[in-house]
């Protein structure tokens, strides 16, 4: 319900208020209860945040969803699984995820994956991310570990850091040395794009030597980079700051 979600989803603004996703995020709730001015604000928020062009791309897509005109694309009180059917991949994400995470009362695995398919098929890297795990885990789509494997790589190439992390853990849950030595290699892909979590885990394969050679240093290194990026499980590891 959108007076539930709402705060949740401001309240993350307000923690972070230049993530360009969080503002996106309330630029579509916002249009699913019609509340389009709001939105048109969130999305001109996001516009100017944005720092590369995939950011910018979802944000002139929120944008455009707010100005079309009524008649062109989804009835006023729409809501994401319209918006999905008019052509915003954005909305596919989140109607994928509502439908998954049972947001509305209602769990269904198969439509999820439906939306989430379409939204990586639309370009929504976030969506390829949801319908790769998806796979891997036989969640409302047959279970097909190679095409897990292609689906968040897509996600991966394609510059989204958590494609990168997700594909690494899928790696390393394979319990193969190739397997970890390529889970290492994906998850500093996604340490030096900005994962934290991801920053944390490759810090825990350093301290155990697993995939890599075993280095204290370069785990400490790593533990302190993501606990500094907010990632608050890696600081009790992470060297003291010095005096």
């Amino acid at each position: 319900p959108i007076d539930t979600t709402l705060p949740l989803a401001r309240r993350a603004v307000s923690l972070e208020p230049t993530e360009v996703d969080h503002r996106i995020n309330v630029g579509w709730l916002l249009v699913s209860a019609n509340r389009l001015a709001e939105a048109k604000v969130e999305a001109q928020q996001a516009l100017a945040l944005a720092d590369d062009d995939q950011d910018r791309g979802r944000a002139q897509e929120l944008l455009a969803a707010v100005s079309m005109p009524r008649s062109a694309g989804p009835a006023p009180d729409a809501g994401p699984e319209q918006a999905c059917e008019a052509g915003q991949g954005s909305a596919c994400l989140v109607a994928g995820l509502v439908l998954r995470d049972g947001t509305n009362g209602t769990t269904d695995p198969v439509r999820a994956a439906q939306f989430f398919e379409k939204a990586c098929g639309a370009g929504e890297l976030d969506g390829c991310v949801a319908l790769g795990l998806a796979i891997e885990r036989g969640e409302g789509v047959a279970k097909d570990p190679k095409r897990s494997v292609e689906v968040l790589s897509r996600a991966c190439d394609g510059g989204l850091p958590q494609g990168c992390s997700e594909l690494g853990y899928l790696h390393l849950g394979r319990g193969t040395v190739q397997g970890r030595k390529q889970a290492a290699a994906l998850l500093r892909r996604a340490c030096e794009g900005g994962d934290a979590p991801a920053c944390n885990a490759l810090a825990t394969l350093y301290e155990t030597g697993l995939g890599v050679v075993k280095s204290l240093t370069q785990a400490r290194s790593l533990y302190a980079q993501a606990c500094a990026a907010g990632y608050q499980p890696a600081c009790p590891k992470a060297p003291a700051p010095r005096k």
